[in-house]
């Protein structure tokens, strides 16, 4: 959706620059800085280089650093850092990862090793079911209700997950729907990029419970306690831009009220995933009836 070229300005910004956000790991270290400097945007991301966009362009431009891999630079791009370019272009953007389904798309949010990833890769291996994100989903608005704009990615499962799904070969960059792309469900619009978007079905907040039975435990959530709890996982590339944050606020207050959400708290462990996958289909085909 956004293309990545070669940054060929000179180092600096005519316009004072200001941070306007930081990210850090779970250790606290801070790995990646976004600024502002008149129309100009970019993030400085550590051991890849600086991505540099603008409103009304869809290019993006890259300086990386010396040591810097093109394959993690791309994928990095492609995983995490455009999510982020484009919640500040105007789409909205969830920490989750999902599936399309054969009634619209379901995604798994939550914290950093919640096991979004792992549930939704198997999940994505059932009949029917296409893995449509790992990390992170750009969601688009149409007549106002919320649809997945699926992108190019690599699944990343850890290595005790990878070890107990053993995925054949290794993990491939999806395309964008269409003829070699997800599956769409049938009806669903347009993007705004002329891609065809897949209408947003369910979403579940995931927590793991030593305690949970090996089915898992669901819960439905209501729509005024579901809008905090999605906007914990929301993308954003500058809190200080009072125009985002009521686009943002606005989108996630309408995908609270029209999409179901769930929690879903599991026990950690691989020997209740497929169990546990049965749960999120059974949910998904139970909205239905």
């Amino acid at each position: 959706m956004l293309r990545l070229i070669p940054d060929a300005a000179e180092a600096g910004s005519a316009a004072p620059a200001t941070e306007v956000n930081t990210w850090a790991d779970e250790a606290g270290r801070v790995f990646a800085r976004a600024f502002a400097a008149g129309r100009e945007r970019w993030i400085d991301w550590h051991g890849l280089g600086r991505f540099t966009f603008a409103p009304g362009t869809t290019e993006v431009r890259i300086r990386p650093e010396a040591s810097t891999s093109s394959a993690v630079l791309h994928a990095t791009f492609d995983r995490v850092i455009q999510p982020v370019i484009l919640q500040a272009l105007g789409w909205q953007a969830l920490h989750a990862s999902g599936v399309a389904g054969p009634d619209g798309a379901l995604l798994f949010c939550g914290l950093g090793r919640s096991g979004k990833s792992t549930l939704s890769y198997a999940t994505g291996r059932r009949s029917g079911f296409t893995q449509i994100a790992d990390d992170a989903v750009v969601i688009e608005d149409q007549a106002g209700r919320p649809y997945v704009r699926p992108l190019p990615f690599a699944a990343a499962l850890r290595q005790d997950a990878a070890a107990f799904l053993k995925p054949v070969g290794s993990p491939r960059p999806s395309g964008p729907p269409g003829p070699s792309g997800p599956p769409s469900v049938p009806g669903s619009p347009q993007g705004s990029s002329g891609y065809r978007l897949i209408g947003l079905r369910m979403i579940f907040a995931l927590s793991q419970n030593s305690g949970a039975p090996a089915h898992g435990v669901l819960s439905r959530v209501a729509p005024a306690d579901a809008f905090p709890l999605l906007l914990t996982h929301a993308h954003c590339f500058d809190e200080g831009d009072e125009g985002a944050m009521r686009r943002m606020v606005e989108a996630y207050l309408a995908m609270a009220a029209a999409i179901p959400v769930f929690t879903l708290a599991y026990r950690p462990e691989f020997a209740s995933l497929e169990r546990l996958v049965d749960t999120v289909i059974a949910a998904s085909r139970d909205l239905q009836a």
